[in-house]
Formats: C-alpha cells, sequence, structure tokens
C-alpha cells in the first residue's frame, strides 16, 4: 500500500509541476468568473469531503494509539499527508475541466460520459458508507435511526445545494 501511495503521490505532483511549468501564465476564466479567493475556498472545500475527512476518519484511530505517530497530534497528521496530495488532485482537475477540456472535449463522447456518471455514483456511494461506518465510533451515543436520518439529511442537502452554483460558492467561501 506504501508503494501505491508513494507513486500517487509523485504522480499528482509530477502533474501539479508540469501543469505549472507548461501553463504558468494562462488566465482561465468560464462563464461565471470567480475571484482567486473564492477559487482557492472552492478547492479547499472541495478537498475536505474526501481527502481530509471521509478516508482520514478510517485511519484515525490508528494515528492516535500506534507508537509510530505519538510524536504529534493525529489530526496534524492526516493534515500533512491527505491535504496536499488531495489539493493537487483537485488543482489538476480544475485545471483540466477549465483549460483542456473545452478543447478536447473528451467528455462528450458518450463512453466517456458514462464511464465518469458511473465514477461519481460509486465515489458517492462510497462517501455514503464511510459516512455511516464510522459515524457511530464518533457519535456513540446517536442511535441507529439517527445515524440514517443525518444519512439522509446530507444526501438531500447536498442534492438540493449542488445543482445551484450560487450555493455551492457561499458554502465554499464561508466554510
Amino acid at each position: 500500500m506504501t508503494l501505491i501511495i508513494t507513486i500517487a503521490y509523485l504522480s499528482v505532483l509530477g502533474c501539479a509541476i508540469f501543469v505549472l511549468l507548461r501553463w504558468p501564465r494562462l488566465k482561465c476564466t468560464g462563464t461565471h468568473p470567480v475571484g482567486i479567493l473564492t477559487l482557492v475556498a472552492l478547492l479547499f472545500t472541495a478537498g475536505l469531503d474526501m481527502g481530509l475527512i471521509m478516508l482520514p476518519l478510517t485511519e484515525f484511530p490508528v494515528y492516535e494509539s500506534d507508537p509510530a505517530f505519538a510524536f504529534t497530534n493525529a489530526l496534524a497528521v492526516e493534515f500533512g499527508m491527505w491535504g496536499p496530495l488531495v489539493w493537487l488532485m483537485y488543482f489538476v482537475t480544475t485545471f483540466y475541466f477549465v483549460a483542456l477540456e473545452p478543447r478536447l472535449r473528451i467528455f462528450e463522447l458518450p463512453l466517456v460520459k458514462w464511464l465518469y456518471n458511473l465514477t461519481v455514483i460509486a465515489t458517492c456511494a462510497f462517501t455514503c458508507y464511510l459516512f455511516m461506518i464510522n459515524l457511530p465510533a464518533y457519535a456513540p451515543d446517536l442511535p441507529h435511526w439517527g445515524v440514517w436520518a443525518l444519512g439522509v439529511a446530507v444526501i438531500a442537502f447536498s442534492v438540493v445545494s449542488s445543482g445551484n452554483f450560487y450555493i455551492m460558492k457561499w458554502l465554499a467561501i464561508v466554510s
């Protein structure tokens, strides 16, 4: 697993460095132009979902109890390990969809659309699974029906808010 994470980390870092060196002065604007602060807020909050909350949530007890990590706070290990990787991944994918996809139009191909939709659904299902499985460990007094109610509420809020760019922008900024 360490080899896979190392390769993933180096690949994403290499892609980000390539983008920065290849297109250092490319100005990206879209149909909803935003300032740099808003872009950073969007990237930051996008990275919070999986990279800084859901994936480390499963490893937090390991970081907290393993003597190898006793030199620091377990939360610092999570942010130090997952933070840069997640933010680099969001930077690279955001750059692709803003700067390259409008010219390449790969995501307009039917097979790519289908695979993309399948990936999004699987990712959402996996995130929901992690949330539902790990929530009782962090809120042990929450009844079983409460876990389900909270899960349904989170999904409902996500569906409603994700369809509105204005709401997404302000959620990112205020978080």
